[in-house]
């Protein structure tokens, strides 16, 4: 009878879990990614087309997405952070890979070490999103 309740009692967490932290978050998820890929893209545009470079305007670029990413993580964050510490540390360091993975990519346009595709952008950005969101149900698993 015990195990019963213990059962039911990780059954209703579980169920919390998705249904208050996951399932709401995936439709924000999926339109946060999508503006952050066409603002990336739209930054690649502006670097390519800059006659003359300017580091300021490379940094200002650099420091708008992360500010982008860390306004709409800070809220996801603190979700996981009430139900899982050890998850909320897991999804910081894929949020650190992401701002990572936005910063390479102007940097390399800017100082022409690798000029990404708009196609190979949105991969590597969707990639990224793919891991948030599996690790966001892996927090379903570990409980």
């Amino acid at each position: 009878m015990t195990k019963n309740r213990e059962e039911q009692k990780l059954a209703n967490i579980k169920n919390w879990y998705l249904t208050v932290i996951v399932i709401p978050q995936l439709e924000s998820i999926n339109s946060f990614y999508s503006k952050l890929i066409d603002n990336l893209i739209e930054n690649v545009d502006e670097l390519n087309r800059i006659g003359e470079k300017d580091l300021a305007v490379l940094s200002q670029m650099q420091a708008d997405r992360k500010d982008d990413i860390n306004a709409f993580f800070d809220h996801l964050q603190s979700l996981i952070k009430s139900f899982d510490i050890e998850l909320s540390k897991k999804l910081s360091h894929k949020i650190m890979d992401l701002e990572d993975c936005v910063t390479i990519i102007l940097s390399d346009i800017y100082f022409d070490i690798n000029s990404l595709s708009s196609t190979q952008i949105r991969r590597e950005l969707l990639l990224n999103k793919k891991d948030i969101i599996s690790l966001l149900y892996t927090g379903i698993d570990d409980k």
